[in-house]
């Protein structure tokens, strides 16, 4: 398209206001889910991000539900999208495939049932992230509505995309990182730039109509006040990228081997997704920090939750295990959201091993934060949309600089992997 239509912009208005109702129904199924199941049967609170009041921690008062509770979601779940709506791939995923191969075209019942399915597994406490469901949904809204009021193939494949950027922008409250996500995650090293306009309308949309219902609040506090970055901080954001570069190859090297051993499993379609709930659950009484997205406990740490630095790293190390055993296994959650929680535990055990270095006095919350989106670059093949989600997300432009570094040393050492398959090399 040469130029944008009114037509696809009226169409991109009406797609994020459908996406914004979508995300704001799977948030609030998530929380009515575990009101149920956590707060009630299990008697667990689990700390939440600034975004939801920033609720501390209460350990469970009956533990040895936690596995049965989190078996019964991941049943009901396996029932929603492995019986009613069986697909291959699901999530984020899904959509990027769906852009590619199937000319936009991705089915609106699935992308709701997926949207079903997380909310009881993430209220329950499944590891997994909240964007897969929603980006696919809102894959799944811009398409029907281009189906319905667009005969241009090319319309359909643009509005699938200001869908996917429209879910993103609702759920992380980053309206323009969440719209460059959309155009730079079906590429590895290409963006889809005549989307841009449609991509930016429906996110902007979407954004206003979920914080109108959910609130405005950004989804992590950062305590004080980060000090420009001096020069010689750089070496410590470099190294720092660096690991988290390389965590993020192992990330999404593990997603796809766990993935690929567990389907050659042979099991019923309900067995195997149950069992690993169950599995995450009862590890999940030992280390509850691997329990939900973990952005409420990102936020415990960056406002001064200290753990050694081995836990951080072993924090890290198991939350990749169990979100791989659960979407492996035939389970429904996002790669996004765990991958900014393990950069952000890899950040924080760098930085309290570089605290004993005489000279180094970078804030804890600096490392969590670019390690968070650090990672992520380098398993999603995102870095432009990361570093503005991080702005966003934190409300410190201060963290630009940092962050820019970090990202783009990840991004450069990560090589060819990522945990999306679905992804071409470049547009055509």
């Amino acid at each position: 398209m040469a130029l944008v239509s009114l037509r696809l912009v009226a169409l991109s208005v009406a797609i994020g206001a459908l996406t914004g109702l979508a995300a704001l129904a799977m948030v609030y199924g998530i929380k009515a889910v575990e009101f149920v199941l956590l707060r009630g049967a299990v008697g667990v609170v689990l700390p939440s991000s600034y975004a939801e009041e920033m609720e501390p921690y209460s350990p469970p008062e009956r533990p040895w539900l936690l596995p049965l509770v989190m078996a019964l979601a991941g049943l009901v779940g396996a029932v929603l999208v492995g019986v009613i709506a069986p697909a291959e791939c699901r999530g984020t995923d899904a959509a990027i495939r769906a852009y590619h191969t199937h000319g936009g075209v991705v089915k609106l019942s699935r992308s709701l049932l997926s949207l079903a399915a997380t909310a009881f597994n993430l209220g329950a406490g499944g590891p997994a992230g909240r964007e897969g469901a929603i980006t696919f949904a809102g894959a799944g809204i811009g398409s029907a509505v281009a189906r319905l009021f667009s005969p241009s193939p090319e319309e359909k494949r643009v509005a699938l995309v200001a869908g996917l950027g429209a879910g993103m922008a609702a759920i992380f409250r980053a309206p323009i990182g969440g719209a460059l996500f959309a155009l730079e995650v079906l590429y590895m090293r290409d963006i889809e730039a005549r989307a841009l306009i449609p991509t930016l309308v429906a996110s902007s949309v979407s954004y206003v109509v979920f914080a109108s219902a959910a609130g405005w609040k950004r989804e992590l506090y950062l305590p004080g006040a980060w000090e420009h970055l001096a020069p010689a901080s750089l070496p410590y954001y470099v190294f720092l990228g660096a690991v988290a570069g390389a965590v993020g190859v192992f990330y999404a090297v593990v997603l796809h081997l766990v993935s690929e051993a567990l389907h050659g499993v042979r099991a019923p379609p309900l067995v195997k997704p149950t069992l690993a709930m169950a599995a995450v659950g009862a590890l999940g009484v030992f280390f509850p920090q691997i329990l939900t997205p973990g952005y409420g406990w990102m936020q415990q740490v960056v406002l001064g939750v200290v753990y050694p630095w081995w836990f951080f790293f072993l924090l890290a190390l198991l939350k990749i295990l169990v979100v791989a055993l659960v979407l492996g296994s035939g389970g429904v959650g996002g790669v996004f959201s765990p991958g900014l929680f393990i950069g952000g535990m890899v950040g924080a055990g760098l930085w309290e091993l570089l605290n004993h270095v005489p000279g180094f006095g970078e804030p804890l919350y600096a490392f969590v934060v670019v390690g968070a989106v650090s990672l992520f670059a380098a398993a999603g093949k995102t870095p432009l949309s990361v570093t503005v989600m991080a702005i966003e997300m934190t409300g410190a432009f201060t963290v630009t600089p940092a962050a820019a570094v970090a990202v783009a040393t990840a991004y450069l050492i990560s090589g060819r992997y990522t945990v999306y398959s679905g992804k071409k090399e470049a547009r055509q």
